[in-house]
């Protein structure tokens, strides 16, 4: 189900290992690979969102936070941290994600796109994970 909480899912640790910006099209494409092991696959992502994951991923430094670097500043100044980023689910195509923050001791999970909350974990160096039934059912190899 779409959508669902992190408590029963097991997880495998992911990194972004590629983005694709193309120019003249509305789809772009941020690539997760397992940290151990060999399976990948893409999400399709906006274009804003995939020109903000390729400035991150080639460090272009802008004058005023963008979007993501906002949302992890308010974070931070609310005395919250980045714990890490789940894509927990895929439906229909569609990939589901969870920001899990942690603050005084809590741990908070926020309902995110997988573009924005990978752009928050790359910002908040948190690290990465997937669901295995994502994994096993969007992989390429």
């Amino acid at each position: 189900m779409a959508g669902r909480g992190l408590a029963a899912t097991s997880m495998i640790e992911m990194e972004m290992c590629r983005v694709i910006v193309r120019e003249n099209g509305d789809d772009q494409f941020v690539f997760l690979r397992e940290r151990v092991g060999k399976r990948s696959f893409p999400i399709v992502i906006g274009r804003s969102e995939g020109r903000e994951l390729w400035n991150l991923v080639s460090d272009t430094k802008t004058p005023r936070p963008l979007t993501h670097e906002l949302l992890r500043n308010a974070i931070a100044a609310l005395g919250a941290s980045v714990e890490r980023v789940v894509v927990n689910d895929l439906d229909k195509g569609t990939f589901f994600a969870r920001l899990v923050l942690s603050r005084n001791g809590e741990t908070i999970e926020l309902d995110a796109r997988p573009s924005d909350a990978l752009a928050i974990a790359v910002r908040a160096h948190a690290p990465i994970y997937a669901a295995d039934h994502v994994v096993e059912n969007a992989s390429n190899s």
